[in-house]
C-alpha cells in the first residue's frame, strides 16, 4: 500500500497548488512559470498542459493500483484454478518472506474431482519412452533434469508422467534437492493414451543432487510450503501466510501497473517541457526571418510615403492601416507589420514618437530594426534633412541583403531534395531492371 502514498503527494502537492493560487490549470501553470520556470520563458499554455497530464497520470495510475489490490485474489491468498478439464497454468509471483523478496513460478494446475486410474502402457511405445525422458543420460545416473514429452515422435499417443518421487524429480521434470548424495531411486511412470485406451510404461532410475543455488533453495523452500497448504481437489491454491516462520506477503509479479502510469505521464510532462522550448526556438528563429524578409518593404514604403509628403507618424499610421485591411481580406500575417501596429498602438496610447521608436527598435531585437529606430529618434530630435536618402540607402541594402538570404534558403532546399531524389533513382533503377531480372 506504500504506493498509494506516493499518488497522495502529488494529488496533496495540486491541492497545495490550487489552494495557493485559488484557481485551476490556468491560474496554477501562470504561477508555477513564474515562479519555478521563468529562466525557460515558456509560454503558459505548455506549462498548463504539462500540469494537466500529470494530473490525469496520477489519477489514472491510483485507479489503476486501486483495481489491482481490489480485483487480484494474489493479495487476498489464493489463486483461482481452472475448471475440470481445464488447463493448468504459470503464475509470476513474488514472495516477501519476512524482509527477503523472492520470484518464483508458481504452476498452477486445473480442477479435479476424482483420480483416473492409468491403464498399461502400450508395447509399441515402451522402447522409445528411456530415450525421450533421458535423453543420453544413463538410467542409473540422473545428475539433471528430465524430460517428460506430452507425445512421442511418429506414434499417435499423448503421455501424462508421474513420478513417485515428487521431492526428488518434479512433475515438470525438474531435478530438485531430496535426493541422497549416494543416489536415490526413483521410478517414473508415463501413461500412453490413444482415445480411451490407456496403458502404463515404469522407467526406474537412480537420481542424484545437484549443487543447488541460495535462490534455487529460497523457491523450493516457498514452493514446498505452497504444496503442503494445498490438494488438488481445493477449489482455490492457498498461498502461505508464513514461510520458515516468516511473514510472507504474495503480490502478482508485474501486476501494478500504476506506478507506471505515474512515470509515464511525468516522462510525458518533462517532454512537453522540453518540447515547448524548442518550439520556442523554433517560433523565435521563424519570427526572426519573417522580420528581416519583411524590413525592405517597410523603408522603402516608408521613403515613398514620405516623399508623396506625409509626417512620419502619418505614414505609420498609413502602413498599419493598410495592413490591417489586408489581414481584413484573408492577407498573411507579417511579423515586420506587426510590429509596426504595435508601435503605431503605442502612439495612440499617448507615448511620444520618439518613446514608441525605441521601444519598436528593443522589441524587435534585430540590428536592423535597431538601427532603423536610431535613424527615427536621430529625425525627432535633431532633424535631418537627409533622412530620405539615409532610409534609401538602407533599404537598398536590406533588399541586398534579402537576395544572399533567398540564396541560402535555397541551397538548404536543394541539400533537403538530395535524398527523395537519390530516393526517386533507385525505384527508376528498380522499375527499370525488374523486367530485366524476370526475362532471364
Amino acid at each position: 500500500m506504500k504506493i498509494f502514498f506516493v499518488y497522495a503527494v502529488f494529488l496533496a502537492a495540486f491541492g497545495i497548488l490550487f489552494f495557493r493560487v485559488r484557481g485551476f490549470f490556468g491560474k496554477a501553470a501562470a504561477f508555477v512559470n513564474r515562479k519555478l520556470l521563468s529562466s525557460l520563458d515558456l509560454p503558459d499554455r505548455v506549462v498548463r498542459t504539462a500540469l494537466v497530464v500529470l494530473f490525469i497520470s496520477d489519477i489514472l495510475a491510483a485507479s489503476a493500483s486501486s483495481l489491482y489490490y481490489e480485483k487480484d485474489t494474489v493479495l487476498r491468498g489464493f489463486i483461482r484454478r481452472e475448471g475440470y478439464g481445464g488447463v493448468s497454468f504459470t503464475e509470476d509471483l513474488v514472495a516477501l518472506v519476512g524482509e527477503e523478496a523472492a520470484e518464483i513460478e508458481v504452476e498452477v494446475e486445473p480442477r479435479s474431482y476424482t483420480e483416473t486410474e492409468i491403464e498399461e502402457m502400450f508395447a509399441r511405445a515402451a522402447k522409445a519412452l528411456p530415450e525421450a525422458c533421458l535423453g543420453e543420460m544413463p538410467a542409473d545416473h540422473v545428475d539433471g533434469d528430465v524430460r517428460f514429452p506430452a507425445s512421442l515422435e511418429g506414434l499417435p499417443f499423448t503421455v501424462s508422467w508421474f513420478t513417485d518421487r515428487p521431492d526428488v524429480i518434479g512433475w515438470d521434470g525438474v531435478l530438485l534437492d531430496g535426493a541422497d548424495p549416494g543416489g536415490t531411486p526413483v521410478t517414473l511412470t508415463a501413461a500412453v493414451s490413444f482415445g480411451e485406451d490407456t496403458r502404463e510404461e515404469e522407467i526406474a532410475i537412480r537420481v542424484y543432487p545437484r549443487v543447488l543455488t541460495d535462490t534455487e533453495l529460497r523457491r523450493k523452500q516457498i514452493l514446498d510450503a505452497i504444496s503442503a497448504e494445498n490438494s488438488p481437489e481445493s477449489e482455490n491454491l492457498v498461498l502461505p501466510a508464513a514461510i520458515d516462520g516468516k511473514r510472507t506477503v504474495w503480490e502478482r509479479a508485474g501486476g501494478d501497473k500504476g506506478l507506471s502510469l505515474l512515470l509515464t505521464g511525468f516522462i510525458v510532462s518533462i517532454l512537453l517541457i522540453f518540447s515547448g522550448i524548442r518550439n520556442r526556438e523554433t517560433e523565435t528563429e521563424r519570427k526572426k526571418e519573417e522580420m528581416l524578409m519583411d524590413y525592405p518593404h517597410i523603408v522603402s514604403r516608408l521613403v515613398l510615403l514620405l516623399c508623396a509628403g506625409l509626417s512620419m507618424r502619418s505614414a505609420f499610421g498609413k502602413m498599419a492601416s493598410d495592413y490591417k485591411s489586408s489581414l481584413e481580406n484573408g492577407g498573411r500575417r507579417r511579423e515586420g507589420f506587426e510590429e509596426i501596429l504595435r508601435m503605431c498602438a503605442d502612439m495612440e496610447k499617448g507615448l511620444s514618437e520618439t518613446e514608441a521608436y525605441e521601444n519598436m527598435g528593443r522589441r524587435a531585437g534585430e540590428i536592423r530594426y535597431r538601427t532603423f529606430a536610431t535613424l527615427l529618434v536621430q529625425n525627432m530630435r535633431r532633424g535631418s534633412r537627409e533622412l530620405i536618402d539615409l532610409l534609401s540607402g538602407e533599404a537598398e541594402e536590406a533588399f541586398e541583403e534579402r537576395k544572399r538570404k533567398a540564396r541560402v534558403l535555397g541551397e538548404k532546399a536543394g541539400t533537403k531534395l538530395i535524398f527523395p531524389t537519390m530516393l526517386m533513382l533507385l525505384i527508376v533503377i528498380a522499375v527499370i531492371m525488374t523486367p530485366a531480372f524476370v526475362s532471364f
